[in-house]
């Protein structure tokens, strides 16, 4: 079941993102010869007009085919004298850079929606930036758990609300985050602990903790907890709230894959701190029990990622198109298809190198 959401989530983000290239350039005049989502063989296509739509039996990708947008010397001669001016390159610089920016703005639109629909609908959130008339206090939420750690092996999930935690005679009651973690970080044995499935119910759980888990020297319960506040929004304001939520989140993202980059050329990535496709497939399963609303969040949050990731000004990506294209613009020449195609090969396979090693860390980590 993780599987085939992970597939409708990235089938989602790709759509949204390939469909903003190809408005684009129908709207700047280009050509645009093939639209797909997934990759041949294709389950199902037709020609409509000029543009053959595609739906790919592998699900893992997605293109606008656009004329003349992959420089090739033989092709080139090909093109007609009609069709010579409605190719990628035939435009202005502006029309090129608006196109290949449009895949990465309109997966900022998307998660912009997702964000203001839960918001409206109401969710639990750690931000406190929203007028205290559409929040209401929660408590402490537990956001995330390590497996086979002490807090897990307790029987403690995603969701629930930290009420109590004893050790002998201590007790640490109806308190914030850093008042449990400050608790735990002295505590280390005999932890008993009542929490609640739904902060609104008056149901209680308990459940017991013999020990923490020493990892490198420090005592771990394998959980991150929040500070919880329910939000709920009117629909026209959500909308307002939301874009300066989704702005925020993007620049945490932006600044955290800049500096993962930034490690890798310095050979100091923490690999950890990154997830490929097997990782977010666990991640999604474990985002779906919790409800829709946080589901609709993980895939706003993976549509910026992917919207900041195809924004890097790296060959390969649309942010490393635009780099191109600026320096034509500065230099009023044009690229060789030679260097283009020889550039962008190697971060092709810079990319996929790194994918690959993504993902055997993400194997890695499961056992």
């Amino acid at each position: 079941m993780s599987i085939l959401i992970f597939i409708l989530i990235l089938s989602l983000l790709i759509f949204v993102h390939e469909l903003g290239h190809f408005l684009a350039a129908k709207l700047t005049g280009m050509k645009v010869e093939e639209f797909s989502i997934g990759f041949k063989p294709a389950i199902y296509q037709k020609k409509v007009g000029e543009t053959n739509y595609v739906l790919g039996s592998i699900p893992i990708g997605g293109y606008v085919k656009i004329l003349g947008e992959n420089p090739d010397d033989n092709q080139e001669k090909k093109i007609s004298k009609k069709d010579k001016k409605r190719t990628f390159a035939s435009k202005s610089k502006l029309s090129q850079i608006i196109v290949l920016s449009m895949g990465v703005f309109f997966n900022f639109i998307l998660a912009w929606i997702l964000i203001s629909i839960t918001l409206m609908s109401g969710i639990s959130t750690s931000s406190n930036n929203f007028p205290s008339k559409y929040s209401q206090n929660e408590g402490v939420k537990i956001l995330a758990l390590e497996k086979d750690f002490p807090a897990d092996k307790a029987g403690l999930k995603v969701g629930d609300t930290i009420i109590k935690i004893s050790s002998k005679d201590k007790i640490v009651f109806d308190k914030n985050a850093k008042d449990f973690r400050d608790f735990l970080k002295e505590n280390k044995e005999n932890l008993k602990i009542v929490y609640k499935k739904d902060w609104k119910s008056k149901k209680i759980f308990r459940t017991e903790i013999k020990s923490l888990k020493e990892k490198d020297g420090r005592f771990l319960a394998g959980v991150i907890m929040s500070d919880s506040v329910q939000v709920k929004i009117p629909f026209f304001k959500s909308f307002y709230y939301g874009l300066g939520s989704t702005w925020e989140k993007l620049k945490d993202i932006s600044f955290g894959l800049f500096n993962f980059f930034g490690d890798i050329f310095r050979w100091n990535a923490d690999l950890d701190s990154v997830s490929g496709p097997i990782g977010i497939v666990s991640y999604t399963g474990e985002v779906a029990e919790i409800g829709l609303n946080y589901l609709l969040i993980f895939t706003a949050i993976l549509s910026l990622n992917l919207a900041v990731i195809n924004f890097l000004p790296f060959p390969a990506l649309d942010g490393g198109r635009v780099v191109f294209v600026l320096i034509e613009a500065i230099t009023r020449k044009k690229i060789s298809n030679s260097i283009f195609n020889w550039v962008n090969g190697l971060g092709f396979i810079f990319l996929i190198g790194l994918m690959i090693v993504i993902t055997f860390n993400d194997i890695f980590k499961l056992f």
